[in-house]
């Protein structure tokens, strides 16, 4: 990036990267929403959105106390993920461990964020956090709103999840590439730095839970394409009728 480079600049140097991918499935459209998200309205107006913690644009207008060790499906994640180092280092730790898991409810609760305007009240963090979009995004993937109840956690899946690699270098290259023409859209309107660090760990998630769906224990270009596409659908969804906002128990 040169020091008088403007935005335009930045994002055409950084989309010309997935040039050497036009062999992927479906890289076509990663390239048209991205492009239109710097026309769109959504970074603009989820900009604006001020929630409790300024780094945190999902944060909870609330004072409920979550303790994902009471809660019996995140304690089964986090049993099959194994034990989260304190840093976070591939290939010397895993791609995925239950702080990936945390970064697709984090997505879940910008987009909802981002759909009613305001900080998540108590029932809307519960919904989220209790109810089963989780699942629906871990089982489903990008067919997460699809018409069907999704399978509960269970300790097997994480287990394979957790020991999912990237196929190869130019897998990863692809993943780093996608992240950084995202990170620099998030820059240019503003968005807090750890929005886009939300935003590459509940997607390495997405394309890990996208290859055991179709019974890869590696991720491909293809399951790359697929995480991002589903976080994006899932950042610009109305998920309210798929996170009802009733009375949960932990």
């Amino acid at each position: 990036m040169g020091l008088f480079d403007t935005w335009d600049d930045i994002f055409n140097k950084s989309i010309s990267k997935l040039d050497d991918y036009s062999d992927v499935n479906r890289i076509d459209e990663i390239i048209n929403i991205m492009k239109g998200f710097r026309n769109d309205i959504f970074f603009k107006e989820l900009s604006k959105i001020q929630c409790r913690s300024s780094d945190n644009l999902a944060a909870s207008d609330n004072d409920w106390i979550i303790d994902l060790n009471k809660i019996s499906k995140f304690k089964v994640a986090k049993e099959g993920l194994g034990q989260v180092l304190p840093f976070y280092l591939p290939p010397l730790t895993k791609i995925i461990n239950f702080n990936q898991l945390l970064g697709i409810h984090a997505i879940i609760g910008y987009s909802y964020v981002y759909s009613t305007g305001h900080c998540l009240t108590v029932a809307e963090n519960k919904g989220i956090i209790l109810g089963n979009i989780g699942e629906r995004v871990t089982f489903f993937v990008e067919d997460f709103d699809k018409d069907e109840v999704p399978h509960e956690f269970n300790i097997s899946f994480f287990k394979k999840l957790k020991n999912i690699k990237f196929e190869n270098k130019r897998t990863s290259k692809l993943k780093d590439y996608i992240y950084d023409i995202d990170t620099s859209i998030a820059a240019e309107f503003s968005l807090p730095s750890v929005f886009g660090r939300t935003l590459i760990h509940g997607t390495i998630y997405l394309m890990g839970c996208n290859a055991l769906k179709y019974n890869r224990d590696v991720i491909t270009c293809d399951d790359v394409v697929s995480g991002f596409l589903t976080t994006f659908k899932i950042l610009m969804s109305d998920l309210r009728p798929l996170i009802p906002l009733t009375d949960y128990e932990e």
